[in-house]
């Protein structure tokens, strides 16, 4: 048999036996045992079994590259677990390493680290880049607390594009990503911004409102301004300023009411004779201009020498209708060329407040303000007013203020 000298002396002490080498100065040729035969063959089984569990033993396994770190690399005495030592180079591949004598023991710690590994996770905090500094906190504070806290080992890429990545076991990571977004949200809602509001130019005026009431609906419902100009975004046409997590609902809340005018968008044919669509441009399209401006609407005109275009208006339904209403009328109501319509849209009751009794009031209104009172021909119909752009506007004005006032009481 072949065997180091001196643990075989020792050994052949043990059982009482001689070691002797047949060719004396051949270091390759084998010992022999000399004793009683019993004596002999046990003390070879000892040598050989000696031999054999001193041979190196290497257990591959598989390790995902984040969690390695977690793992002990001293899993026993005489028992390493070899990881890859490259950070720029990583790998999941990973070993055992032992003797043969420790392979029950080895196969143990192998059951426990892959027991470990299913059990453990990495995940990432849903946190973006630009909040990193709140997610580290001052010095490094608020990553050691949850470190300390959860047993977890945090990464924070030094790119800070990429993701945080928590690692431990899965109940630990779990509890550590919630607390560090807790914490992060915090802090967030009090940063001040200037956020954009993804929207059409065109779009602009309706979102602010006549006179910013949409604007100030927005101000006092989330605590923020609304804005065309910023001087940290003077190339966007419409911001949202204030704290972080009221400016976001604020954002959020315009654009959902953008939605929800564009699903109430619509184009509406206006039904005219061929021959009286000139009557309701008017000359050089006052007439459109003037409708288009008071319902926020858009009028195309048809196509010269088309046979069956029509004059087709775009906005939100109700004023589109709106629009297409009173085109009509003034295709088919004998006015001046210079006169527009105006439909009072009162109720019929209020007819003797704005009209006076027999007509009164009327007759004063048509005196000073240059207009015309028409008279609905059927109960759907509105009253209607006729004359120049501007005194139907100022009359249409006055008697709604009146009114107002009436209805405030």
């Amino acid at each position: 048999m072949s065997y180091r000298p001196k643990p075989a002396g020792k050994a052949a002490e043990n059982f009482g036996v001689k070691l002797v080498r047949p060719h004396a100065g051949n270091l390759v040729a084998p010992f022999l045992v000399k004793g009683k035969q019993e004596v002999a063959q046990a003390s070879i089984q000892h040598m050989e079994a000696c031999i054999c569990g001193n041979r190196p033993l290497r257990m591959p396994l598989q390790i995902p590259v984040d969690l390695q770190p977690l793992l002990k690399t001293k899993q026993a005495p005489g028992i390493w677990l070899k990881m890859p030592l490259r950070e720029d180079d990583p790998s999941e591949s990973c070993a055992l390493i032992g003797k043969e004598k420790d392979r029950a023991l080895m196969l143990k710690k192998l059951a426990d680290i892959e027991g470990q590994v299913r059990s453990s996770e990495s995940a990432s905090p849903d946190i973006a880049p630009a909040h990193y500094g709140k997610a580290i906190g001052k010095g490094g504070a608020r990553i050691s607390y949850i470190r300390e806290k959860y047993g977890v080992r945090v990464n924070v890429p030094k790119d800070r594009e990429s993701p945080i990545v928590v690692s431990d076991l899965s109940v630990n990571v779990r509890g550590a990503i919630m607390k560090l977004e807790e914490l992060v949200q915090q802090d967030v809602p009090q940063q001040h911004v200037v956020l954009p509001v993804e929207i059409l130019p065109e779009d602009i005026g309706i979102a602010i409102g006549k006179g910013r009431c949409h604007a100030s609906k927005v101000q006092e419902g989330f605590g923020v301004k609304l804005s065309t100009h910023s001087r940290e975004h003077p190339e966007l046409p419409l911001v949202v300023e204030g704290p972080l997590g009221a400016a976001e609902k604020a954002v959020a809340s315009v654009q959902l009411q953008r939605r929800r005018r564009e699903e109430l968008k619509g184009t509406i044919p206006v039904c005219v004779e061929p021959g009286r669509i000139g009557k309701v441009i008017g000359k050089g399209g006052f007439r459109i201009r003037h409708v288009a401006q008071r319902h926020g609407v858009t009028i195309q005109l048809p196509e010269r020498n088309k046979p069956g275009a029509q004059i087709l208006v775009t906005g939100f339904k109700e004023n589109a209708r709106a629009t297409v209403a009173e085109l009509e009328l003034m295709a088919n109501l004998k006015l001046r060329p210079e006169h527009v319509l105006v439909p009072l849209h009162i109720r019929p009751e209020e007819h003797i407040l704005v009209l006076g009794p027999e007509g009164s009031m009327a007759a004063w209104i048509e005196r000073n303000y240059g207009v015309q009172f028409l008279w609905p021909r059927a109960e759907n119909m509105p009253l209607l007013l006729v004359g120049l752009t501007e005194d139907v506007s100022r009359t249409e004005a006055a008697i709604m203020k009146r009114l107002s006032g009436r209805r405030a009481h």
